[in-house]
């Protein structure tokens, strides 16, 4: 690597010379020694839109070229002047878009206006990309050294973990600016299975094919037929369910009759048909049947899946100069990799779903290549057996298809014919030996977990028949440790893992975490280490240079990229981490946003408490400077942290809380912000609580409308201190007197009761029986009324068993009547009878038994039933064995 030289080279042929030269490509060329070894080339985007060249072809298949966006053809969305605008503050955006969404046409755009603006842009098209070309086209771009030069990246969703650790070099070290567009996949969205991926924080444009689908249509109709706005307008609405796949939408328009004002799907899916069988090559030849081709491509690209060249030529039996000239038209794309032969895809998946969409509605369409497939077996079978055939004929390419049936189209198609094709023994042995022949080590360890989600029996039995010293001896000699580390992650078993770490060279990988420069990828790869092997992780981290991890978090820019470092290395290591809380706490004291204090304190908590305690005195000051609002709301979001909590609030001063406190109207924030203060230490509560003056308190309380809002005061002072709480009983109870809603008086008496019976005692006794038996009457509620006679009772049972004698009989029995709940009603008699014995027994007495039978019959589940039988017993044992007999007349018997 010494000897290593690089060439950089930008073309400067017109763009009327050859496609392959067009004028600005950047090739790179790695020399070794005088030997060539490799060579990527940047695309630019007069080359990607074949500026100078014409293709004659079908708009409804064809990609845009120069001169579709030159003469208008392409109708510019509001979106592309949005991001280009960004472009003057943003160093890199992501640009979302569902398929057929218009996504790519969108970044098309941009890199024409900006091209035509003479600026250098360079595009990426991932989906034309082998993968062993993905990482150089992204190292190349990392390398170049010009500010002013535009790269676009499409469909990152094909490549995740590449183009994440692209956009985490780029952001810090990268040149220019650079766009990427992708589906908004769930790893897009919501990152990583253990962290938010690279992309959260990007700045976002999401594009919709809504958005464009009128104004395309407009234009289509306006320029080909001329019509009136006034049917133009019609038409629009009654195609109006095409909108949302610009692709259908395109074929709805290629398949419209001028005689008529809609177009149908059946004549939608008769024009693909009549096309794929009829393809004009525009040379005076004969037009293409391309039926047999596209097929098994249709199946295959749907999930993005490409299908080897060798399969259609020698098991289909397609003749090879058909496929060429497919190629040379652009009806299909060929790609090829070191290691592998030639693949085939479409140009877009929606292409593909499209022209399956045709195959499934005319039987006689693509028969013979059907036939083939099935091998006599029923059409409904048509993608099973292709996969089946494909797979157990190339277990090299097992690995692939899997990962993309799971990845591309979560939880619908694709899941449910890996799901099927899984049953086969054959199947899984064929994607054992693909395990064995693939090199990606990240792709086998999605394939084994997609294959243990899709069928669990079959992906054990695979994760058993793993080779560990094949696979360790993989990721030996693999140079990415983010790929290391999550390959380990995927495979889901502990035992596997286990073992696969035991045969690590981990000397080597200490090696490579040294040399890797971003410290997202060093935690991550240290923490699935550590996830997977414990003792493995513990040493790995031993044997890294501790000045080596220092020195990770000097050169880095992002704060939150060194607290997911620290928190990785703390899982792995607590004394190391230890080590980097020290240098770590020095760049957190410049932190003042509360919100990400929060986050960090919580995440380094989440690791090693100790290691977050240690960090109180450089964010307790500013917390303390909040309101008690935000105090207390930070103190309690630590509650699951109970050493870190109460080392913050000690280190708060007293004095300030206390003026806090008395310079806030708020009972509500005060009583909150008590109670979180309290349950972080007693003791910081109660001397709190001594330097209050109990009358200003209470005065508050007094002002207080709501009752809810007195609930936290009187749960945090009942907790801190029964004398105090008591002395506050006379101001709530008063409150409780004028309070209507008996939920709201439940849930104040709830307050104290959870922190001091005694409080909550003295409460319940302050109130006037007759008051509040009087509020229950009026209440409709059953359950409202069963929930507070619960409290009193718990809270007192001699007020308990007096509030239930006050209580109106009659009004209750009315309740019970009208009640459809059947297990509000036995709720609220057992509360009762718990209550007050003889009141309860009285009261089922005088239950209406047909009633309740009758509502036994409309839907109550036996459980409920066998539960009424058995504590009625207790309440009643007359009401019972009269409730048994009136069983034994109905279909209730069984329960008798």
């Amino acid at each position: 690597m010494s000897n290593e030289k690089y060439s950089y080279n930008v073309e400067n042929q017109t763009a009327l010379q050859d496609i392959n030269i067009i004028a600005g490509n950047l090739n790179k060329t790695a020399i070794y020694q005088g030997e060539i070894k490799e060579k990527v080339t940047l695309p630019s985007i007069q080359y990607i839109l074949r500026k100078g060249k014409t293709f004659k072809g079908d708009f409804s298949k064809k990609e845009p070229e120069w001169v579709d966006f030159e003469q208008g053809f392409i109708v510019e969305r509001r979106d592309v002047d949005k991001i280009i605008k960004k472009l003057e503050n943003e160093k890199i955006q992501l640009i979302l878009g569902a398929p057929a969404s218009g996504k790519s046409i969108v970044l098309k755009n941009v890199g024409f206006k900006l091209a035509n603006e003479n600026m250098d842009v360079y595009v990426v098209e991932l989906k034309k990309y082998p993968r062993d070309e993905v990482k150089l086209l992204f190292n190349n771009i990392l390398e170049l050294n010009d500010e002013k030069l535009i790269f676009i990246v499409d469909d990152a969703h094909l490549s995740i973990e590449n183009c994440e650790r692209f956009v985490r070099e780029f952001k810090n070290g990268g040149r220019g600016k650079l766009i990427i567009g992708s589906r908004p996949t769930e790893e897009i969205l919501g990152g990583h299975p253990k962290n938010a991926s690279e992309f959260e924080y990007l700045s976002k444009i999401e594009v919709h094919a809504e958005d464009v689908a009128e104004e395309m249509t407009k234009s289509f109709l306006k320029v080909d037929y001329n019509f009136s706005d006034e049917r133009i307008n019609t038409i629009i609405k009654n195609i109006e369910k095409y909108k949302k796949d610009l692709w259908f939408l395109s074929w709805a328009l290629k398949a419209y009759d001028p005689k008529k004002n809609s177009v149908e799907e059946e004549e939608i899916y008769a024009k693909i048909r009549d096309s794929i069988r009829n393809i004009d090559t525009g040379k005076g030849i004969t037009a293409i049947n391309a039926e047999d081709v596209f097929l098994p491509l249709s199946i295959f690209y749907r999930f993005e899946i490409t299908i080897e060249r060798e399969f259609l030529e020698e098991q289909m039996g397609i003749e090879g100069t058909i496929i060429n000239r497919l190629i040379e038209m652009s009806e299909i794309v060929e790609t090829e990799e070191i290691g592998r032969n030639k693949m085939l895809s479409f140009n877009h998946s929606s292409i593909a779903e499209l022209y399956y969409g045709a195959y499934q509605r005319y039987p006689s369409f693509g028969k013979e290549i059907s036939n083939k497939i099935l091998n006599q077996k029923d059409r409904k079978y048509l993608e099973n057996c292709l996969f089946y055939k494909y797979i157990t004929t190339y277990p090299r390419n097992a690995v692939e298809v899997v990962v993309h049936l799971r990845e591309m189209m979560k939880g619908s198609q694709g899941a449910k014919i890996l799901e099927k094709l899984t049953k086969c023994n054959k199947i899984q042995t064929s994607i054992e030996e693909g395990i064995k022949k693939e090199k990606d080590i990240l792709e086998i360890g999605k394939c084994v977990l997609f294959i243990l989600q899709a069928r669990e029996k079959a992906g054990s039995k695979l994760v058993n028949s793993i080779d560990i010293g094949d696979l360790s001896s993989k990721i030996d000699n693999e140079e990415d440790i983010l790929k290391i580390g999550y390959s380990l992650f995927y495979i889901d078993n502990k035992e596997v893992k286990k073992n696969l770490v035991n045969n690590i060279d981990i000397d080597a990988l200490s090696l490579k975490i040294e040399k890797e420069e971003n410290i997202c990828s060093i935690g991550d790869c240290i923490e699935f280490i550590s996830f997977s092997n414990e003792k493995a992780g513990l040493k790995l981290v031993e044997k890294i240079d501790i000045d080596n991890l220092l020195s990770r978090i000097d050169n880095e820019s992002s704060l939150k990229n060194i607290v997911l470092f620290v928190t990785c290395i703390l899982h792995a290591n607590e004394e190391v981490g230890m080590k980097l809380i020290d240098k770590f706490s020095k760049r957190f004291k410049k932190e003042d946003d509360i919100e990400k204090i929060e986050w960090i304190v919580s995440s380094i908590s989440g690791k090693s408490e100790k290691a977050a305690a240690q960090l109180v005195d450089s964010f307790s000051k500013k917390i303390e400077k909040q309101d008690i609002g935000t105090i207390g709301y930070f103190v309690s979001n630590l509650s699951a942290h109970k050493d870190v909590m109460r080392e913050l609030v000690v280190n708060f001063d007293i004095d300030v809380l206390s003026s806090k406190i008395q310079n806030d109207e708020s009972i509500d924030a005060i009583g909150r912000f008590m109670w979180a203060i309290s349950h972080a230490s007693k003791e910081v509560g109660l001397k709190l609580v001594k330097s209050i003056d109990i009358d200003v308190l209470s005065s508050k309380i007094d002002k207080e409308e709501n009752l809810n809002s007195i609930e936290w005061i009187m749960a945090s002072i009942s907790f801190i201190s029964e004398e105090l709480g008591l002395e506050l009983v006379e101001s709530v109870s008063s409150k409780i007197e004028k309070e209507e809603d008996i939920v709201k008086i439940r849930l104040c008496i709830d307050g104290s009761l959870r922190e001091n019976k005694n409080v909550a005692c003295k409460l319940v006794e302050n109130i006037d029986i007759d008051i509040l038996s009087s509020k229950i009457n009026n209440d409709a509620n059953l359950n409202s009324i069963k929930q507070i006679i619960s409290s009193i009772s718990h809270a007192s049972k001699d007020v308990g068993s007096e509030l239930v004698k006050n209580i109106d009989v009659d009004i209750l029995l009315s309740k019970i009547n009208n009640e459809a709940d059947l297990g509000d009603i036995l709720r609220c008699i057992l509360e009762i009878s718990h209550a007050s014995s003889v009141v309860g027994s009285e009261l089922v007495k005088s239950i209406d038994t047909d009633i309740l039978l009758s509502k036994i019959k409309n839907g109550s589940g036996r459980l409920l039933i066998d539960h009424l039988m058995l504590n009625i017993l207790y309440v009643n044992e007359e009401f019972r064995s009269k409730l048994i007999k009136s069983y034994n007349k109905t279909s209730l018997k069984k329960y008798a």
